[in-house]
């Protein structure tokens, strides 16, 4: 929700920075739906693309932002500790902290499994992959590397 509040944030807080941390909407698409299964896919993706559009958009307004991917995090996490850190004014030179880095991928297969459920939920899939595809690929993000396997 903080997403679309940081010009809010900002007025109250003329001090704050803001760290937007993105995800994959697949995979957000799928943490979503642990808490109301019920919202169709492309509610959630919607949201997912309308809430970037707005924060993007506020960047410009904000007087300190950084962005930085869940998927960098985990894959260069030390890289980018170090980065937020200095973002944040701190002198982080290595992280201790161990972290998981094949969560998506657990999401991605459930992408896959609907995808290959029926020929409704394939058509389905394909119809959202094109309409979103573009969307989602302005954030460096894209359905291909969710239809692969690993």
């Amino acid at each position: 929700g903080n997403i679309l509040r940081t010009r809010l944030l900002q007025k109250f807080f003329p001090d704050s920075a803001f760290i937007i941390l993105t995800r994959h909407p697949v995979a957000q698409l799928y943490g979503v739906k642990k808490w109301v299964a019920n919202i169709p896919n492309w509610v959630i993706l919607t949201n997912w693309v309308v809430a970037h559009q707005v924060v993007k958009h506020d960047t410009k307004f904000l007087k300190r932002v950084h962005f930085m991917s869940y998927e960098s995090l985990i894959n260069n996490h030390d890289d980018e500790l170090i980065k937020l850190s200095r973002f944040i004014g701190l002198d982080l030179k290595k992280s201790a902290t161990q972290l998981r880095p094949h969560v998506n991928q657990s999401y991605f297969e459930k992408w896959r499994d609907f995808r290959r459920n029926n020929l409704i939920s394939k058509l389905y899939a394909i119809f959202i992959e094109s309409l979103f595809g573009p969307l989602i690929k302005r954030w460096g993000y894209s359905f291909s590397e969710v239809l692969r396997t690993r």
